[in-house]
């Protein structure tokens, strides 16, 4: 069972490319094809939003403990006001000052390592953040951002179907490997003190 948040939603868009390309539209997009890539894996997706919702992140991480997800990835886009450059992929898991989720660091890292290693995204890395979808959820948690959309030519891509599909893949394959890893002994899938 693996919980998708696209994030954002109607009463909060996101960030907007420059054609106008809205982060939470595209989010909503991304996660339906993350879906259909784990159902074909025998996966059981639970999506956390419908296209016309705007849970809040507390609700949403609430729905995830719910049904007792086994992992969750949260989409979103990243984006930089001033400089349209900017570009890469970059995943974030659960951590702050003293304190990280080492199973959720686990997944950023490899979902980070499908995203740039196969659609060939500028590495932005992985990194701890403390926000409501990582922080209040009971699984291992990543937010993904695998391109800027403020970033012409990523927003340009973000358009095209077959792209959104590759980046699902990628996600989907990073997720696998995270559990296969975990099924052999040498991963945690819950965010424990000894995980």
């Amino acid at each position: 069972r693996v919980a998708i948040d696209p994030g954002h939603g109607p009463g909060d868009p996101g960030i907007e490319g420059p054609t106008g390309l809205r982060e939470g539209d595209v989010s909503v997009l991304l996660a339906g094809e993350v879906a259909g890539e784990l159902e074909e894996r025998g996966a059981r997706p639970l999506l956390l939003r419908a296209p016309g919702e705007d849970p809040s992140p507390t609700d949403r991480a609430v729905r995830a403990n719910a049904q007792d997800a086994e992992a969750c990835v949260s989409i979103h886009l990243n984006g930089h006001l001033t400089d349209g450059g900017a570009e890469g992929s970059s995943c974030y898991y659960y951590g702050r000052e003293g304190t990280h989720s080492p199973a959720g660091r686990r997944l950023a890292d490899l979902v980070q390592e499908e995203l740039t290693g196969r659609l060939g995204l500028v590495d932005g890395r992985t990194h701890p953040l403390s926000v409501a979808m990582l922080r209040e959820t009971r699984m291992p948690a990543v937010q993904v951002e695998p391109c800027f959309i403020t970033n012409p030519r990523e927003e340009r891509l973000l358009r095209e179907p077959g792209f959104r599909r590759d980046v699902a893949v990628a996600i989907v394959r990073g997720v696998e490997r995270f559990f296969r890893a975990a099924t052999a002994g040498t991963g945690a899938t819950s965010r424990t003190a000894s995980s």
